[in-house]
């Protein structure tokens, strides 16, 4: 035997595995002068990671089998108290004027983050040709050779503002990508599709924001309004999914896009009537225990007795929309359509289907079947501390909540030649808290049936008629019910 036939029985026969592998995990420039000012600028923000790992093995089996993974990542971090500015604080000395006195913005943000991940996995695993009638196994060029490669991408951009003291902003933006491959090993042309593709970083097919916004109204700055606390927040969510590879490089079919949003919007009113008595006299200074000022006491704690109140109302909203045929750029808008306007993308919850049709923003393929969904959700909590005496505290609760979901297929109906709304469909829940003191000592008679539930059996027609009336698509009674 020759040589070459020696070292391929060797190469046959033996179970061979290298791995190897190298990493580096945040590799930055530490601060040294902490006396120094943090800037945008500054080399200490920024990070760098990077890990490879090689796997090769061959056996009896395998002629060859190679997995190669690649992750890298770059990540700034800027974080800094922003400074303050109040051009009237040292002008304006009086109390009355502290709405005005108060006043102050920022110019700059306290916190600026942005991270890029890069994860690549490449694999090829060839089969050897075992064919029995050969003596000695000869490969086969090309023979059982597959291929597993996955490239993916992931941006993540964060800001933090504090406008004013009272006005704080948060935005957070989170971007999927792949990095698409040719089929088969990369040689040649088919590195230069890679590098271009991965200067575009990347297809999206995940693209993800939120912003909150929150607000303590001035209206304690008022005179004589301190007793009051009234904050506010606003909270919007923006995401973008692509439709599947699959269908995407199928030329009969355009599934589209899908694009949702919701709003939250919160605010809590907050009353301590304790600070509102403190600013009268005769309440501020009772307490005496002589005989003549016990009466009077009394009566002025019955009058204080409520000592705060709180609310708390979150209102949500959202939008659910299929069969989107733009993509996205910037803050998830599209580059060429503008689509879907910057008001969807920030919460606007403004039906915007008539506009996607006018300006050809919907798919027309029939196959795209995904609902369009409309949600709202509201609650409404209340709290109140009344202390008539002493040694006596009671402690009220009040809740309402109500959801509201529609749905609908809104999808192109080719024998009519448009968009039609079909299987629409709401659904949802009430719920409320009441005091049933009155009815909760209501007598039985001597049948043992209770008036209270008949009451309440009745009231069903009557709620079933009101509901009835509200919906045009309410038709004949059925049993004294609307149907």
């Amino acid at each position: 035997s020759t040589k070459a036939q020696k070292d391929s029985i060797l190469n046959f026969s033996q179970d061979y595995t290298i791995r190897r592998g190298i990493n580096f995990t945040n590799v930055r420039k530490e601060r040294i002068n902490n006396s120094k000012p943090v800037r945008l600028w500054d080399i200490e923000n920024f990070a760098v990671s990077y890990a490879f790992t090689e796997y090769n093995h061959r056996d009896f089996i395998n002629q060859s089998s190679i997995q190669n993974t690649y992750r890298g990542s770059l990540q700034y971090s800027y974080a800094k108290e922003a400074k303050t500015y109040a051009p009237f604080e040292k002008i304006i000395k009086s109390n009355m004027l502290a709405l005005v006195r108060d006043f102050n913005f920022s110019i700059f943000p306290s916190a600026i983050n942005f991270r890029i991940d890069v994860d690549r996995l490449y694999s090829e695993n060839t089969l050897r040709n075992n064919d029995p009638n050969n003596s000695i196994p000869i490969y086969q060029n090309g023979f059982g050779t597959t291929f597993n490669k996955n490239f993916r991408m992931s941006r993540i951009y964060g800001i933090a503002w504090n406008l004013t003291r009272s006005l704080q902003l948060d935005f957070n933006a989170t971007n999927y990508s792949i990095i698409d491959e040719p089929d088969g090993r990369l040689e040649g042309l088919k590195r230069d599709t890679v590098w271009q593709n991965l200067k575009r970083l990347g297809r999206t097919t995940d693209y993800n924001h939120n912003l909150n916004v929150t607000y303590n109204l001035p209206i304690d700055k008022i005179p004589g309004m301190n007793w009051v606390t009234v904050k506010t927040r606003y909270g919007t969510n923006f995401n973008w999914q692509t439709e599947p590879l699959s269908t995407l490089l199928d030329p009969n079919i355009n599934l589209g896009n899908t694009i949702q949003n919701s709003r939250n919007l919160q605010v809590n009113p907050s009353l301590n009537l304790v600070t509102l008595y403190n600013k009268f006299g005769f309440i501020r200074n009772a307490g005496s225990n002589q005989d003549g000022a016990k009466v009077k006491n009394f009566f002025i704690n019955l009058l204080t007795s409520v000592k705060n109140l709180n609310a708390n109302y979150v209102q949500t909203k959202g939008i659910f929309l299929p069969g989107y045929l733009p993509t996205t750029k910037y803050f998830g808008i599209d580059n060429a359509t503008g689509a879907p306007g910057l008001g969807f993308a920030f919460g606007s919850q403004r039906d915007i289907r008539d506009m996607a049709l006018n300006n050809g923003w919907l798919t027309t393929d029939t196959l795209q079947t995904q609902l369009y969904v409309n949600t709202l959700r509201e609650d409404l909590q209340f709290t109140g501390q009344i202390e008539p005496f002493k040694d006596l505290r009671i402690t009220l609760r009040a809740n309402k909540a109500q959801t509201r979901n529609f749905s609908t297929n809104f999808r192109y109906e080719a024998s009519v030649g448009s968009f039609e709304n079909l299987s629409a469909i709401t659904t949802g829940d009430y719920s409320i808290s009441y005091i049933a003191l009155g009815t909760a000592f209501k007598e039985r008679n001597s049948s043992i049936i209770s008036t209270l539930f008949n009451q309440f059996m009745a009231n069903r027609i009557i709620v079933s008629r009101r509901l009835g009336a509200q919906n045009p698509n309410s038709g004949a009674q059925t049993a004294g019910y609307a149907d």
